[in-house]
């Protein structure tokens, strides 16, 4: 088999107040540049790109690259990714690795992406890579139980729900297993995180199981009392999770990258099935220091845009977090996101290639609708929505619709509009061009999920900032109502 060797040689020195990490090596796919994204502080895999990180760039020669990281004091989770500039998108090599100061690794990379590692605090990569590989299998190649199918197809959600549990704490097991292989080879701040990842990855499994089935029962009826049935299977989950105890101490919890969200989502199941309480009122009960204020900032950051009364929640988290790092995000919400947080002036490419700047439209409503080509909830959105809406307000000179794309390719963007599948030819079509959903007005935004719309009020400033609006009623409601004002 043909291999490739990528050698990252992380080599760590004092510098300042702070250490630096060099990166070295030799990518698979003849990269023309590598960049590295570094989090200090890990908040939810789908929204790593809008919040708060750090990015390194370096070219490379024939696939080789150098590179070096500044201010690495502590375990931190980091990406790294390959850039070949005859590709559109930059291709993932490492996602959400930890890694700490001090590492000197070899990464040999074989032609179908099988990774072996050596050199110093090479045990965890290889645990990493290992657990992943393990999940893979798990998710996609586990051989076919049919009882728990069966469970499903006739409505036996409790039993279904129990017999996936203890799939997952099965698995769980295992990969705890594996953990312990390298045990004696890791520090001790590595060793307890990786643990908080492993658990918390199997609370956000259960989460989903329990989700799923929620839905089902839902669409379809249990056939018992739907409620009843629903808060039984709600009570399993929160006896599951709570069973399923590893003794890490807060700080660590709090730093993993998945802990928090799996205790999030179990938290939000939980309230919305018996609504005694609120989320912010749990994490209150339930939590405290360091690991409630990380929940709090979680909380927050993955479902500002979802919340009716997100305003209000976000006002209550900044009184109750007490740690910096865990505070910033709420303050970056609240200072970009909330009614009256001045918007975002940024200058983008027109269709017929004019750079246009939000402060011209000062003095009118503005209607942001971002989207993107082969988002099909976009074209929902567009169709069946969006589109009357424009032909209500096709005479009103004093609101503006504007539509975002996040497509890198132009031509595929100009072909869209020309369809009139995501946006119509009448809107002001805008794009972040190559810098795609890099760009600063997405990250202001913390756009992560299509479409996304935003409303602003006549002086540029937040007016309704949500998830699109898809009810047609409520969303002319919204805008004349912003309108009148």
């Amino acid at each position: 088999m043909k291999k490739y060797v990528l050698i990252a040689a992380i080599l760590c020195t004092v510098a300042g107040t702070g250490q630096t990490v060099t990166l070295s090596g030799q990518l698979p796919d003849n990269a023309d540049s590598v960049t590295v994204y570094v989090w200090d502080h890990f908040f939810n895999e789908t929204r790593a790109m809008v919040t708060p990180y750090r990015s390194f760039s370096a070219p490379c020669q024939s696939g080789t690259f150098s590179i070096q990281l500044d201010s690495i004091n502590n375990p931190v989770y980091f990406s790294l990714y390959s850039i070949k500039n005859s590709h559109k998108n930059p291709i993932p090599a490492l996602r959400f690795y930890l890694a700490e100061p001090g590492d000197n690794i070899m990464l040999e990379i074989g032609s179908k992406k099988q990774v072996q590692v050596t050199g110093k605090g090479s045990a965890k990569y290889a645990f990493q890579y290992r657990s992943d590989t393990l999940t893979y299998y798990w998710d996609n190649r586990r051989p076919f139980d049919r009882s728990i199918y069966n469970d499903w197809k006739n409505k036996k959600y409790l039993d279904y729900l129990h017999k996936g549990f203890n799939l997952i704490d099965t698995f769980l097991a295992r990969q705890i297993q594996l953990l312990e292989e390298y045990k004696t080879q890791l520090s001790e701040k590595v060793w307890l995180q990786l643990q908080a990842d492993l658990l918390g990855k199997s609370i956000e499994r259960k989460f989903q199981r329990f989700r799923s089935t929620e839905i089902d029962i839902k669409l379809k009826g249990s056939g018992n009392g739907e409620q009843s049935d629903l808060n039984r299977l709600c009570n399993l989950l929160t006896e599951r999770v709570n069973n399923t105890h590893i003794p890490i101490p807060d700080a660590y919890l709090a730093k993993s990258k998945n802990y928090p969200i799996g205790i999030v989502q179990m938290t939000m199941a939980t309230q919305r099935q018996t609504d005694t309480g609120s989320v912010g009122k749990r994490f209150e009960e339930n939590f405290k220091g360091v690991l409630r204020d990380k929940l709090w900032a979680v909380y927050l950051v993955d479902n500002f845009d979802h919340m009716p009364d997100a305003d209000s929640v976000l006002a209550v988290a900044i009184q109750a977090v007490k740690t910096p790092a865990y505070k910033a995000p709420l303050l970056t919400i609240q200072n970009r996101l909330t009614r009256g947080a001045p918007a975002y002036n940024f200058m983008l490419e027109d269709s017929n290639g004019r750079f246009r700047t939000l402060s011209e439209f000062k003095g009118k409503n503005v209607f942001l609708d971002f989207w993107f080509t082969g988002c099909s909830g976009c074209v929902m959105f567009y169709k069946k929505t969006l589109k009357s809406i424009e032909e209500v307000f096709s005479k009103d000179t004093s609101m503006v619709f504007i539509s975002i794309s996040v497509d890198t390719d132009k031509e595929t963007w100009l072909k869209s509009i020309a369809d009139d599948n995501y946006t119509s030819t009448k809107a002001i079509n805008l794009r972040t061009g190559t810098m795609g959903r890099e760009h600063p007005v997405i990250n202001w935004y913390a756009v992560s999920s299509y479409p996304k719309s935003i409303l602003l009020d006549k002086n540029g400033n937040i007016y309704h900032n949500t998830t699109a609006v898809w009810d047609k009623e409520k969303l002319l409601s919204l805008l004349q109502e912003a309108s009148s004002q």
